[in-house]
């Protein structure tokens, strides 16, 4: 039986929460052209660490 962690409790996804919730903040204060190129990419890069450490924790 495999045991199942709980990724809320692991430092490196509250890491990747914060980096996220900091990386949102720098971005809001980019210009509004760069909102579909750079802020896009920034913002699901920064997305995919939280997300990826809990869908593999599943």
């Amino acid at each position: 039986m495999r045991i199942r962690h709980n990724y809320k409790n692991l430092k490196i996804w509250i890491l990747g929460l914060q980096i996220t919730l900091d990386v949102s903040a720098i971005i809001a204060t980019f210009p509004k052209h760069e909102i579909f190129g750079l802020t896009s990419q920034l913002s699901h890069c920064s997305i995919s660490m939280p997300s990826n450490i809990s869908e593999g924790s599943a």
